[in-house]
C-alpha cells in the first residue's frame, strides 16, 4: 500500500502551478488520437478515464451496446423532463458498468465517443438542482470510500473514487490528491491531467 500522508501538506494552488509549469515546458500528452493509442504509457492510459473531453476517436469502428445506448437516451429524456433524481441513477449505472462502449453522436460525422465519458459529461452539465441530487445520492458513499482509502494509504482506492463519482465533492478531493500523488512521484504530466480536469469543472473551480 502507498502512504498518502506525505501528499496532504501540499497546497492546491501550489500543486497546480508546479504541474502547469512542467506542462508548459513539455506539452500535454497526446491521448486523443486512435493511431497513437498503442504508444500511450500505462499511467496515461489509466488517466484517460479522467479526461472525458479526450475520448473522441475519428475514423475508428467500435462495437456499440444497444442496452447501454437506451439507458443513455432514457437519462437524456429524464433530464429534459427535470427528473434529475432518476436521471443520475441511470447515468451512474453506465459509469459503474464494468465495460465501456462507443456510440456515434452524429451520423454526419465519423466520430465515436465513450458512453461512460458522455454519462460523466451529462452529470457535469446538469443544473444546480441536478448536481445536488447527484451529490445527495452518491456523495456520502464517495466520501466514505475516500476516507477508507486515505486511512489505508490505498492510492488505487482514491483513483476509484475519482473515476466512479467524479461530480461529488469527495471525488473532486480524490482527484486533487491523485494529482499531488503523481506530482510528488515525478509524474508531472499525469498530475497536470488531474488538475486540469478540476480546473475545467465549474463546480470544482472555486475550491481547486
Amino acid at each position: 500500500m502507498h502512504s498518502l500522508g506525505a501528499i496532504l501538506p501540499v497546497g492546491r494552488k501550489t500543486a497546480w502551478k508546479v504541474a502547469f509549469g512542467v506542462v508548459c515546458l513539455c506539452g500535454w500528452p497526446d491521448v486523443s488520437g486512435a493511431d497513437d493509442a498503442p504508444l500511450v504509457t500505462g499511467f496515461q492510459q489509466r488517466l484517460v478515464a479522467f479526461q472525458p473531453e479526450t475520448q473522441d476517436y475519428a475514423g475508428a469502428i467500435f462495437v456499440q451496446d444497444r442496452t447501454t445506448l437506451q439507458t443513455l437516451n432514457a437519462a437524456r429524456e429524464l433530464v429534459e423532463q427535470n427528473r434529475y433524481s432518476e436521471a443520475v441513477r441511470f447515468l451512474s449505472a453506465i459509469i459503474e458498468s464494468s465495460e465501456d462502449f462507443w456510440y456515434q453522436p452524429s451520423t454526419e460525422e465519423p466520430v465515436y465517443r465513450s458512453v461512460k465519458s458522455e454519462a460523466q459529461r451529462l452529470i457535469g452539465a446538469l443544473p444546480r438542482e441536478g448536481r445536488q441530487s447527484y451529490e445527495l445520492q452518491f456523495g456520502a458513499q464517495a466520501k466514505q470510500l475516500l476516507k477508507k482509502a486515505v486511512e489505508k494509504g490505498d492510492i488505487a482506492g482514491v483513483a476509484e473514487v475519482s473515476r466512479r463519482f467524479f461530480h461529488t465533492q469527495a471525488s473532486y478531493e480524490a482527484t486533487h490528491l491523485l494529482g499531488i500523488y503523481h506530482q510528488q512521484r515525478g509524474q508531472p504530466l499525469a498530475a497536470a491531467l488531474c488538475f486540469r480536469r478540476l480546473r475545467q469543472t465549474p463546480a470544482a473551480q472555486s475550491t481547486y
